[in-house]
């Protein structure tokens, strides 16, 4: 198999895959948060209120068991590369909507009051995040993860990653321009800069199928923010 070939099937056909992953999880996710009635009263947190549902409580849950399976699966079969990925991409994903997507609608309770709300999104956590990725980083070049929990750590971040560059960033730039305005300009500017970034490595630097589809992974993560930099 020539090159052109190789660097369309290692890396264009991981990126599809990806977003197919996306896609049944957002329809899931659609699916169960409307449903059932509001467990807490809902709560105006910046632009956004709280939909503190039965249906996303139980979503919630469910995301956590696929998170857990698949994170299994994943890791047992981290040999078979392809199939470790995107089991281990629906791993992450799931985690991501557990953690990033649900929770905090849910908050932290005392005496009987919402008084905190976890948003991996907001700039408030980039000091935690900074050291967790350090150390993962580190942690992948040292081969102490193995490919499955490797794709569910990516997958993970990416989803992080997607929020963080127009959620997180905003309060920096939220006296000069109005949010929509930033998320558009930050998903056009950082989107556009990884899209580029994937291709020159996936096509001058990756020797291997394993850095070829994290270099797809990379590429769906630059594709989605400048998608959702325009959606937000």
């Amino acid at each position: 198999m020539n090159k052109g070939k190789t660097i369309l099937k290692e890396f264009f056909l991981p990126l599809l895959g990806q977003f197919g992953v996306l896609i049944i999880a957002i329809l899931l996710h659609r699916v169960f948060i409307g449903l059932g009635p509001n467990i807490l009263d809902p709560v105006q947190i910046g632009d956004e209120i709280t939909k503190p549902t039965l249906g996303r409580l139980c979503y919630l849950i469910f995301a956590f068991i696929m998170f857990l399976v698949f994170a299994i699966v994943a890791m047992k079969n981290a040999n078979k590369v392809y199939f470790s990925f995107f089991t281990g991409i629906l791993s992450g994903t799931f985690l991501w909507q557990m953690l990033g997507e649900d929770m905090w609608h849910f908050g932290l309770l005392e005496h009987g009051e919402i008084v905190h709300f976890i948003r991996l999104e907001s700039i408030s956590v980039l000091p935690f995040l900074i050291p967790v990725l350090i150390f993962v980083v580190y942690c992948a070049t040292r081969k102490n993860f193995n490919w499955g929990i490797t794709s569910v750590l990516v997958s993970f971040f990416i989803n992080w990653l997607g929020h963080y560059v127009s959620h997180g960033t905003y309060p920096i730039f939220q006296f000069v321009m109005t949010e929509d305005v930033w998320f558009q300009i930050a998903g056009c500017l950082f989107g556009s800069l990884i899209i580029i970034i994937s291709i020159y490595l996936a096509i001058f630097k990756a020797k291997t199928l394993k850095t070829r589809i994290l270099c797809s992974a990379l590429l769906y993560a630059g594709i989605a923010i400048v998608a959702f930099g325009f959606m937000e």
